[in-house]
C-alpha cells in the first residue's frame, strides 16, 4: 500500500471520530475484490456459460451459451472499470474468458445450426 492511500481497516487518528462499520469497510474495500459479490457473479456466469458450451451440438444450448456470455463479459468489464485491481483476480479472469468463449463459440455454433436449418429446408423443398 502506498503512503498516500488510506487503509479502511486502521482506526482513525482522533478519538472523536467514529470507527467505520463493517459495511463501510466492505464498500470501501478496493484491495480485496474477492470479498465483493460481483466477483463471484462473474465466475458463476462464466462457468455456466462454459457448461452450456460442453453441450455444443444442441442448438438450444449453443444459443443459451451465446446469451449467457453477454452479461458475463459486461459484468466483468464493469467490475474491472470500478476496481482495476480486480483484473488480476482469477475469478474475474476465468469468468470473463468463459464469457468470451460463450460469445465466440456459441455464436459460431448458432450460425452453423442456422446454415444446417436453411440447407435442410432448401433440400426438402426440392
Amino acid at each position: 500500500m502506498m503512503n498516500n492511500e488510506i487503509d479502511p481497516y486502521t482506526p482513525p487518528a482522533s478519538d472523536n471520530q467514529a470507527l467505520p462499520t463493517p459495511v463501510e469497510n466492505y464498500l470501501a474495500d478496493d484491495y480485496h475484490p474477492w470479498q465483493r459479490g460481483r466477483t463471484y457473479t462473474v465466475f458463476i456466469l462464466g462457468m455456466i456459460t462454459a457448461g452450456f458450451l460442453m453441450i455444443f451440438f444442441h442448438p438450444l444450448f449453443a444459443f443459451i451459451a451465446l446469451i449467457m456470455g453477454i452479461p458475463t463479459v459486461v459484468v466483468a468489464n464493469r467490475e474491472i472499470d470500478e476496481f482495476p485491481q480486480a483484473a488480476v483476480h482469477p475469478f474475474i479472469k476465468w469468468g470473463k474468458l468463459c464469457g468470451k468463449l460463450g460469445l465466440i463459440v456459441g455464436g459460431i455454433a448458432c450460425f452453423l445450426w442456422l446454415v444446417v436449418l436453411v440447407v435442410a429446408i432448401a433440400a426438402s423443398a426440392l
